[in-house]
């Protein structure tokens, strides 16, 4: 998938394997150069929004907030997130369907001229949980 000329790769795991990760100020190695950081991502329990870094190879960092709209229920419009992708239906444990919408969103973070080699995610949550506020990351790329 490409948005804004960012091309991401979705997760590719076997059903009841976890395809995000949850923002809770973890390291991720990611390597290149490039104009755009993106994220696929999303938020249950609410919008959600945390400070974020891009770690160059010099050794410098670059901030940012990284932001979110709730994935329920359809669009929903959120600061610099745009839809990136809505499903008309929700699996849910123990093979439930649920006919309610759902999303993923884009965002896109300006970075400098440099190498990055890793991003820290927002500390949001250590793990999912009924009413507690998530950050779902599903992919993260460089784009030209």
């Amino acid at each position: 998938m490409s948005r804004n000329g960012v091309n991401f790769r979705w997760p590719d795991v076997s059903p009841g394997v976890a395809d995000n990760a949850i923002a809770s100020g973890q390291s991720i190695s990611l390597t290149g150069t490039g104009r755009t950081l993106g994220f696929l991502a999303t938020g249950t329990y609410g919008a959600v929004s945390g400070t974020a870094a891009a770690i160059y190879a010099d050794g410098t960092r670059q901030t940012f907030t990284l932001s979110t709209p709730d994935w329920y229920g359809g669009p929903h419009a959120g600061g610099t997130a745009a839809t990136a992708a809505i499903v008309a239906y929700q699996n849910r444990p123990g093979n439930q369907r649920v006919t309610t919408p759902a999303c993923v969103y884009y965002v896109g973070v300006a970075l400098r001229n440099k190498q990055v080699v890793r991003v820290e995610l927002p500390n949001i949550s250590a793990r999912p949980a009924s009413g507690l506020p998530t950050m779902h990351i599903f992919a993260i790329a460089i784009g030209a």
